[in-house]
């Protein structure tokens, strides 16, 4: 979901940039009203992360990662929104003027590349060679089947100052325009699928040359002349297509809100006959509904066997932030994660799935939560195979996926900074890679903390310096020492936590002894779990001085040491120190959990946990539930006893409210008139008490579909049709 501190505002303008994202969910409950011209209403009927650089053991819930080292790559000074790779060679589409070397501060030792580039993806250095001119950015680039052409698309007008309209074909290795290749849509382009005879176009434009065209067109690979594939996307434009492996279908994806007429498979998602254009079966779309002006399936990427798709979501007419996973065959759902966030690209590469957006919470698929303020992962990864279920839906008004399949969320977290270029607060755009390598484009200007602006690469273990180690340094990583016997010290601390692997091992050293730690242990650990460790030193001289250091290292040697700090060892039976009681708490409506696990003793243990939920009801146990009676703020306390019989309690104010009224469904009504064939239809006096109509769905009876509160249909037969129409609301 968008960063609401930079409200993005949708935009045609096919000059400047990639139409605004938004993101907040709406449920949606639909009525519906069926007439054959005549009206009749009826009613319309978490797997945990594990894997990393290093898993143990490697599993296909449990891949590995490329590491989270960043690795030197050329610089831009706007934004990446596509990029593909031919052999050792990524070519970069995008809205930049300069590119730089890595390191290069922005500003310094630049060059001219006017929205397009291409570098090598062993080390990351610019292509000299390579340096054709767009007058204009470029928003979709692909590769024919046998690497003799880059084609490229976008809202340029002109390549190496000679006329070429939105799409090019270009020499991969001079950047030459290849002449013959002319095709002219008139308006841009945002996706491209080559073939080996033709090239696929989507995007904003309405008409191939003279030819009406609406967002889809084919064209001859050699010629560029068009070709009579014609399928008819309206509502919006196309963002994404890809290819079925057999070349008989493409998958097409963006904010059109019907294809060939069709709403389902076609809103935002369908796929077609690569000869005909025909709709083929495509059952995701049952169950991911992205279109319109505030939603679209922004990206699309196949790795043979299954199609991977990522949306966003800001208001009404879409439901899914993150990435669906589907058989290739019909569409069905293979899975889907719903990490809360908008998801612009995703790459699979082997056993991992790469996704980029700006994801804040991936609970429900047992991942990080919300955070307060939010923290935001720039770039995630997930299996490719399934591994649980989703969770219901906890946390806002987000649209509820409990019980479809989900993958595990992977232990990578690189780290990139939002950029300001385009205006709409975000890093990366765009993911692919290779088997070795992952990379990805954007507007971000840092990664990891280290300057690297618009283009990044990350590598397999086995190519990665691996360098990127234990997160937390200097006084977070002390340990707390206590002396409560004598000749015993008990050593407690947090454990870390690492960008790209789970498991560390911590080194407990006494008195500087850094080849003969007195403890050892290893931990799983991310950076939302992070479990407090305890060891306990015996046999110590009473009233000794010891100090103590916690070493943190990860699978690739990368060690964080924390300070020393010392502590007097107790010289005979020492007073029983009491406990401390903690807890906190989750609401949902007049519903109360509460978790007092983190209550500690620093002496001994807690025997016991009483709960005293204000309202002159009890509980017991380290965590407990409550569903209260009334809306209305309630003192809470907790109550500890340690295994000494000490007390403590400790109490807050817990404010639970009545849930909100139950949505009231809205009532389809329309009206309707025919003059010979034609037959147009009014569906305003619909209404919603509690709200209002957020969409019109129109079934005319003969198969076709139609939306907007007003439609109109001209049948091809006279005879009687069962209309319907189908309203939502806000709610």
């Amino acid at each position: 979901m968008m960063n609401h501190s930079i409200p993005p505002v949708a935009s045609q303008d096919e000059a400047t940039g990639r139409q605004g994202y938004r993101g907040v969910l709406r449920k949606t409950l639909a009525m519906a009203a069926a007439c054959a011209l005549a009206v009749v209403a009826t009613v319309a009927a978490g797997p945990m992360a594990a894997a990393d650089t290093a898993p143990d053991p490697i599993t296909a819930a449990n891949p590995p990662t490329v590491s989270a080292d960043p690795l030197p790559t050329v610089q831009v000074n706007g934004v990446v929104w596509q990029q593909v790779i031919i052999g050792n060679t990524v070519y970069a589409a995008g809205n930049f003027t300069t590119a730089r070397p890595a390191g290069a501060a922005a500003g310094t030792n630049t060059v001219s590349r006017n929205h397009i580039l291409a570098y090598d993806i062993r080390t990351g250095a610019l292509i000299q060679s390579f340096a054709p001119s767009l007058n204009a950015q470029a928003r979709s680039i692909a590769a024919s089947p046998d690497g003799s052409r880059i084609y490229v698309g976008g809202a340029f007008t002109a390549v190496n100052g000679a006329p070429a309209s939105r799409i090019a074909a270009l020499d991969p290795t001079t950047g030459a325009v290849i002449n013959s290749f002319k095709p002219a849509p008139n308006s841009r382009v945002d996706a491209i699928v080559a073939t080996a005879d033709a090239v696929y176009l989507g995007g904003w434009f309405s008409a191939v040359g003279s030819t009406s065209r609406p967002r889809l067109a084919a064209v001859d690979a050699g010629t560029g002349a068009l070709r009579s594939w014609n399928p008819q996307a309206a509502g919006g434009d196309v963002w994404a297509m890809v290819l079925s492996p057999d070349r008989q279908k493409l998958v097409v994806g963006g904010s059109f809100t019907t294809l060939n007429g069709s709403a389902n498979p076609g809103y935002g998602l369908a796929a077609i006959d690569a000869t005909s254009g025909a709709l083929r079966p495509w059952a995701v779309n049952d169950l991911v509904r992205n279109g319109g002006a505030d939603a679209a399936i922004t990206s699309l990427s196949t790795d043979g066997t299954n199609v991977y798709g990522t949306g966003y979501v800001f208001g009404a007419g879409g439901n899914l932030e993150g990435t669906f996973s589907a058989n290739w065959s019909d569409g069905s759902v293979k899975w889907v994660e719903d990490c809360h966030g908008d998801s612009y690209g995703v790459s699979p590469i082997g056993e991992t799935i790469y996704t980029v957006g700006h994801a804040h919470y991936c609970g429900n698929i047992g991942g990080f939560p919300e955070s307060n303020p939010r923290d935001w992962q720039r770039a995630i990864a997930f299996s490719r195979s399934t591994t649980g279920t989703v969770k219901r839906n906890s946390v806002g008004r987000y649209f509820n996926f409990e019980g479809n399949p989900a993958p595990s969320l992977l232990t990578w977290f690189p780290r990139l900074t939002a950029g300001t270029f385009t205006g709409q607060g975000q890093a990366a755009w765009t993911v692919t890679g290779t088997s070795d390598y992952v990379v990805l484009g954007g507007e971000f200007p840092r990664v990891n903390g280290v300057g690297q602006q618009g283009l990044v690469r990350f590598a397999v273990r086995n190519i990665a310096p691996n360098k990127v180690g234990p997160t937390v340094t200097g006084a977070g990583t002390n340990p707390t020492l206590t002396s409560t016997a004598a000749g015993k010290v008990t050593v407690q601390w947090t454990s870390n936590w690492d960008f790209d692997n789970e498991k560390l091992t911590y080194r407990v050293i006494r008195d500087g002894q850094i080849a003969t730690p007195v403890h050892t242990v290893s931990q799983l650990s991310k950076f939302w779990q992070r479990p407090v460790l305890t060891f306990e030193d015996s046999g110590l001289a009473p009233s000794s001085t010891h100090t103590y250091r916690i070493f943190a290292t990860d699978p690739f040697g990368n060690e964080v040491r924390s300070e020393s700090v010392s502590v007097t060892v107790m010289a005979g039976t020492a007073e029983n120190t009491p406990p401390t009681a903690r807890f906190t708490e989750t609401v949902s409506g007049l519903a109360a959990s509460f978790d007092g696990s983190t209550s500690t003793d620093a002496d001994g243990t807690i025997a016991s946990y009483a709960w005293d939920f204000g309202d002159g009801t009890t509980g017991a146990g380290a965590k407990a539930s409550k569903t209260y009676a009334a809306a209305g703020t309630y003192t809470v306390r907790l109550t500890v006893t340690d295994n000494s019989g000490a007390v403590h309690t400790a109490s807050r104010a817990v404010t639970v409210t009545a849930a909100p009224p139950a949505n009231t469904p809205p009532t389809a009504a329309f009206t309707q008139t025919a003059t010979g064939l034609a037959a147009s239809f009014d569906g305003s006096t619909s209404t919603d008490a509690d709200g209002t109509i957020a969409s019109y769905a129109w079934d005319f009876g003969d198969g076709t579909t139609g939306a907007g509160v007003k439609a109109s249909k001209t049948y091809a037969a006279a005879g009687t049709y069962t209309v319907r129409l189908t309203v939502t609301d806000n709610a």
